[in-house]
């Protein structure tokens, strides 16, 4: 009988560490699930959380235009026994009238005087002076070398 005993003990002893070494795909299981409901937790927290904080904030933010109405519902009001400012009547432009335009020549047109021009003045129309190259000079006319 003790030998029937110890067979039987061996054999669920072996048993027992075959089946719990061999459940690697339920302990996944049961750390998903796990990990899933602690989740679904927290997401819950974080909801009501949010959703206190955003009710704080509204009756803060409408505490604060309450008082800025108020204070400058108060600055409006006027005074006992002080007239308010009597409105400035705004003068309208008079609008100018046009002088005629007179026809332009060719002149005009072209930016230059009517008299030839003798190269007398050396002074260009910019206000600056302008000096003259001889036409045998080899140097460019564009200020190249």
């Amino acid at each position: 009988m003790k030998k029937i005993f110890m067979v039987f003990a061996a054999s669920a002893t072996v048993a027992v560490a075959l089946n719990s070494c061999n459940n690697a795909a339920e302990v996944a299981k049961q750390t998903e699930e796990q990990n899933a409901k602690i989740q679904s937790l927290v997401d819950e927290k974080f909801k009501a959380l949010e959703a206190e904080v955003a009710a704080e904030c509204d009756t803060e933010v409408a505490a604060l235009a309450q008082a800025q109405f108020d204070s400058l519902a108060a600055a409006a009001t006027p005074v006992k026994g002080v007239k308010p400012a009597a409105k400035k009547s705004v003068a309208k432009p008079t609008p100018k009238k046009e002088e005629p335009k007179k026809p332009e020549t060719k002149s005009d047109k072209m930016g230059g005087t009517s008299a030839p021009s003798n190269g007398g003045d050396k002074s260009s129309k910019m206000g600056g002076t302008t000096t003259t190259t001889p036409a045998n000079n080899k140097a460019s006319k564009m200020g190249g070398n």
